[in-house]
């Protein structure tokens, strides 16, 4: 399976954690079931598309392995060249600005952002949310 990195992030990779290509392609799946779940039971769907995902990788305390996916809206390179021009001005980074290498947090901001827990060793998912909206 090929990694689409301009819209996957990877974070805290680490040799114990490291991923085989049917664990990549297992989290694929049940991320796509956790989308469809959602969107059989609203009418504000979730297009995964038009997202940016980062995957941080972890194992819990009996030895699973877990996946945190967080996405949030994909706002395009319009928007991040006049990001990138406004922190060339100002000199003020954000999380977004660095979306590959930190976990991007906010509050609020409905649908536009989610995430989810993947456990590997079950192939289920849980803890999904969506942020509330202000």
């Amino acid at each position: 399976m090929v990694i689409d990195t301009s819209k996957i992030a990877i974070l805290e990779d680490n040799e114990r954690t490291k991923l085989t290509e049917e664990e990549w392609q297992s989290i694929e799946q049940i991320f796509q079931k956790a989308i469809n779940d959602y969107n059989q039971n609203t009418n504000n769907k979730i297009d995964v598309k038009n997202y940016l995902r980062q995957y941080v990788v972890s194992e819990n305390e009996t030895g699973e392995k877990k996946v945190w996916i967080n996405c949030f809206c994909d706002k395009g390179e319009e928007y991040r060249k006049t990001r990138r021009k406004r922190r060339e001005k100002y000199g003020v980074i954000t999380a977004e600005d660095n979306w590959k290498e930190e976990v991007v947090t906010v509050l609020d901001g409905g649908k536009c952002y989610f995430n989810l827990t993947v456990n590997l060793s079950k192939e289920t998912y849980y803890d999904f949310r969506i942020n509330g909206e202000a």
